[in-house]
């Protein structure tokens, strides 16, 4: 398993995104799947980048694997701020007019949709958004 941990501030967006696009370069995914899985990755990035810290800030750690039989990527994005489960937030109506839709969820309801597994834990007062996707 492969980690980095950096300070949750936007200045280390791009680290964190060449991190794991270094690793999916080897991952042989296609074109597609690659693009999706980073635009999954990028939504929760922000999320924690923006909101799981206060002034103090903190950091963001992030774990990439590939497990094998059945092969999968293996996500993992820790953080130690407020406890939030991004999962328990109601899915966006995305029929429902621009006007009329609420503002947020709609980055967590991509990545549900974009990867065959997202879950959620806190433990040891550190947020754990686990996300998988199989290795066709």
């Amino acid at each position: 398993m492969e980690k980095l941990e950096l300070p949750a501030v936007e200045e280390n967006f791009a680290a964190l995104m060449n991190f794991l696009e270094e690793r999916l370069d080897r991952s042989g995914l296609d074109s597609e799947n690659l693009m999706l899985i980073k635009i999954a990755f990028e939504e929760i990035i922000v999320n924690v980048i923006h909101y799981a810290y206060g002034a103090d800030g903190g950091s963001i750690c992030v774990l990439i694997d590939f497990l094998e039989d059945p092969k999968r990527l293996f996500i993992e994005v820790r953080d130690r701020g407020v406890p939030f489960n991004p999962l328990e937030r109601a899915d966006p109506d995305i029929h429902a007019s621009v006007e009329e839709r609420a503002i947020g969820g709609l980055g967590i309801f991509m990545t549900k949709k974009i990867m065959d597994s997202v879950t959620y834990r806190r433990e040891d007062e550190t947020n754990i958004l686990t996300m998988i996707e199989a290795i066709r």
